[in-house]
């Protein structure tokens, strides 16, 4: 994160759970699948108890 001059960063574990989900032209697409799993299913994911969600105001 200092290379490239981030200023406020997080590392996360990358475990199982971990997902990558966006919106793209309306509909929800998994961009990063669960390792648990193996599926770009979203009905497929492992429920967790937190999540860090970015949206546009």
């Amino acid at each position: 994160m200092l290379y490239t001059n981030v200023l406020n960063g997080a590392n996360f574990d990358g475990g199982g759970s971990t997902q990558l989900i966006c919106n793209i032209d309306g509909e929800n697409k998994v961009i990063v699948r669960s390792s648990d799993t193996g599926s770009d299913n979203l009905t497929s994911t492992r429920s967790v108890m937190n999540v860090i969600m970015v949206t546009e105001k």
